[in-house]
């Protein structure tokens, strides 16, 4: 998924024409370079308070979605994303609050949804306290796969630990349920239903829904670019060209 594609409406950009005027073939370069930083594919961060699965969160989005993510620390600053993702477990902890006040578009996923009585309830209760929406979400199953001979396992009485580490206990039963239920159902039938119950299609509506924002902070940013083309006087006509229009 490319920026343009997942946080869709963008606002105008300097044409290639407008940045090409009268500029060295060194400062075409440059310029280049600013475009390519505002069209880029969408960055992503993912962090989250030990043990609550964000690397988890992360293989899933990567998995669903395409998206290029990196797990970062608390005590990590966000580098070039475009959007942060916190992971938080069965409530929101302070390190969660400190993690939300930050000022890139950020949305936040519960994690582990398989695992918990009550994920909704558990996630309307965390927005409550940070004050901002909580999506509650299977990582786990979000990218799951079910080969042959998962799907034979599955079909055993008593499937193995591995295929309960890669489906979780309730992921488990939900399959064999089907399964019983509709005995004719292939791996990718599973899958795909795992993938239906994991909650992972309203994170993607999550991302949509701070689009604008991340649009903005690209625009901010490419600005700043041609601000400092500008201020380094060499190629100062057309970085001034190329800000007309762009809306920081």
């Amino acid at each position: 998924m490319s920026a343009t594609g997942a946080v869709g409406h963008r606002r105008r950009v300097a044409s290639g024409s407008t940045l090409g005027g009268g500029v060295q073939m060194g400062e075409h370069q440059t310029f280049a370079a600013a475009r390519r930083r505002r069209m880029a594919p969408l960055a992503v961060a993912v962090s989250g308070h030990p043990g609550v699965g964000a690397h988890t969160v992360a293989a899933a989005l990567r998995s669903r979605f395409r998206l290029c993510c990196t797990v970062i620390g608390d005590a990590d600053p966000p580098g070039g994303a475009d959007l942060l993702v916190r992971v938080i477990g069965s409530g929101a902890r302070r390190c969660d609050v400190r993690a939300c006040s930050a000022q890139t578009p950020l949305i936040v996923v519960a994690g582990k949804a398989d695992v918990r009585d009550d994920s909704r309830a558990e996630a309307a209760a965390a927005a409550d306290v940070l004050g901002r929406p909580v999506v509650p979400v299977s990582a786990l199953w979000a990218s799951a796969t079910v080969g042959p001979s998962a799907l034979a396992v599955l079909r055993a009485a008593e499937p193995g630990d591995d295929v309960v580490r890669s489906y979780g206990i309730r992921g488990v039963a939900a399959a064999q349920d089907w399964l019983a239920a509709e005995p004719q159902l292939s791996g990718a039938d599973i899958a795909t239903r795992l993938h239906d119950a994991s909650g992972i299609d309203a994170v993607a509506d999550a991302v949509r829904a701070v689009s604008g924002e991340v649009a903005s902070l690209r625009d901010r940013r490419l600005c700043a670019d041609l601000r400092l083309l500008a201020a380094r006087g060499a190629a100062r006509e057309g970085a001034e060209q190329a800000l007309v229009g762009v809306h920081p």
